[in-house]
């Protein structure tokens, strides 16, 4: 575990990503974030900071499936909507190294939480981490548990 450096977690999403820092201290802060919030926050971080994207374009796959009862319009718009995200996603890394960044592109991670489809809840993310933070949505969570993860800390609760 280095506990030293400050890891930052996205969740890569065109309208506001989910965005969580893990200070060294173990000091957290989550919220959601657009690409220009990203880049602005990037301009003053210095030193020793580690971004942890989602990168689920790794994954030569999408996580959505075709369901019987929708059309070719709504099947167009999800794939044109997930197409998206993966793009905002690349570009954010692409822009953090430019800027010096290092920047860490993973695989999502394995759902296996108590929440719907898998996901990590607001209440095993604050038991997993000590975070007190206010309600989170499901970006901030990914994000938060993808620093939390990279930064080697531990995964027992």
């Amino acid at each position: 575990m280095d506990t030293d450096k400050t890891y930052i977690g996205i969740d890569p999403d065109v309208d506001g990503s989910g965005y969580a820092v893990l200070l060294p201290d173990g000091g957290i802060w989550c919220g959601n974030l657009t690409i220009a919030g990203i880049l602005n926050d990037a301009e003053v971080r210095h030193g020793r900071t580690v971004y942890v994207l989602e990168a689920a374009w790794l994954t030569g796959k999408v996580n959505w499936h075709f369901s019987g009862g929708e059309n070719r319009r709504v099947s167009s718009a999800m794939g044109y909507s997930i197409g998206r995200n993966h793009q905002a996603g690349m570009d954010i890394a692409a822009l953090l190294r430019h800027m010096g960044h290092e920047v860490r592109e993973v695989r999502p991670l394995k759902k296996l939480w108590r929440g719907k489809d898998g996901k990590i809840t607001h209440e095993e993310i604050c038991r997993l981490t000590g975070w007190t933070g206010p309600r989170s949505n499901q970006e901030q969570r990914d994000a938060l548990l993808l620093a939390w993860v990279e930064s080697g800390r531990s995964m027992r609760m």
